[in-house]
């Protein structure tokens, strides 16, 4: 297993040209380069999506199940025939191979612009997956929503072992597609019941990969019936956040945070939160003036003066006050 955050952080700020890449179009493995065509195929075929994240070359494990399950003949046939698949890799072997070089001509630098594309979407939807090792394995819908991370004791080394792994899922992955559907009929309190149903079961940090429901709860439950808002409003934030930074927006992203502030159903908890995540971002990114982050930081603090984690704050707020040439990493 393989630690991802380097490399997508490399990878976010590389340009590449993925050797004879056509988007839109399978591999001859039966995958697809990129989560939006994936989607756009399982929604025409009706069918799942099944992600694989790799760093081929950088993870001895990545490497070897590219090599054995994903390269053997039956993959194509009895995995990418039931699902869209999408092979998301972010090896620096990949990008090593693809560097656009300064002779490049007008049609390959254009590909890379293309790709380049592609790649960020990539990594934001990774980002959102909060994805930490490789190689990792998802199921979602259709939609790309978050079904479930497919976690094997052993590595995966044949198409029958990861087969048996992905049909150890059957019944989850038709239970939360019904889940899903019941979001989309019936009366407004009926849609509230079902997509409250639906965020039950899932862990809160994917909640963000939810964004169209998440959407649907803040319009249909304005008045706050689930007494779940807060959370629903951090999701948004959060999603809208991380779309931002790799937009090199640093103000938007912390903005995204503090526009939720003023919110009355936000807690005290997450509006603390909030203010202290739009403080870090200005902090990390240079993106503000010592005084803003200060004003922020106190503002994190005002929002629940008795939180544990006022201490840290206050540090913070210390840190940021100290002359730059007394600071200390």
């Amino acid at each position: 297993m393989k630690n991802i955050e380097r490399l997508l952080t490399i990878a976010i700020f590389s340009i590449v040209l993925f050797a004879g890449c056509k988007k839109n179009v399978a591999d001859e493995n039966g995958c697809y380069a990129d989560i939006a065509t994936a989607s756009q195929n399982a929604l025409k075929n009706n069918q799942n999506i099944f992600l694989i994240i790799t760093m081929d070359g950088d993870d001895d494990e990545s490497e070897n199940f590219i090599k054995n399950v994903m390269e053997d003949k039956n993959f194509k046939e009895k995995i990418a025939s039931k699902y869209s698949v999408a092979h998301m890799d972010f090896s620096a072997k990949t990008n090593r191979k693809t560097i656009v070089e300064e002779n490049s001509s007008k049609k390959q630098r254009k590909a890379a612009e293309s790709y380049f594309k592609l790649l960020k979407e990539n990594v934001i939807f990774a980002s959102l997956m909060d994805v930490t090792s490789t190689p990792s394995f998802y199921l979602l819908t259709k939609e790309k929503y978050f079904i479930a991370e497919l976690y094997e004791q052993a590595p995966v080394s044949s198409v029958e072992e990861l087969e048996f792994l992905l049909t150890s899922q059957e019944e989850r992955v038709s239970d939360f597609v019904k889940k899903i559907e019941k979001t989309k009929k019936g009366s407004k309190k009926e849609k509230i019941a079902a997509i409250q149903t639906l965020f039950d079961e899932i862990p809160d940090k994917y909640l963000p990969l939810f964004e169209p429901i998440t959407e649907k709860m803040l319009s249909l439950d304005k008045n706050n019936s689930t007494g779940n808002l807060s959370k629903y409003l951090m999701a948004k934030a959060d999603a809208k956040s991380t779309r931002c930074f790799f937009e090199n927006d640093a103000v938007g992203a912390a903005k995204s945070y503090i526009s939720i502030c003023d919110n009355k159903y936000l807690t005290p908890d997450d509006r603390q939160d909030a203010y202290f995540s739009a403080a870090s971002i200005f902090a990390l990114t240079k993106s503000a003036k010592d005084d803003v982050i200060e004003k922020t930081l106190q503002k994190a603090i005002d929002a629940n003066p008795e939180s544990d984690k006022v201490s840290t704050i206050q540090r913070f707020i210390d840190y940021v006050k100290t002359p730059p040439q007394e600071q200390t990493d």
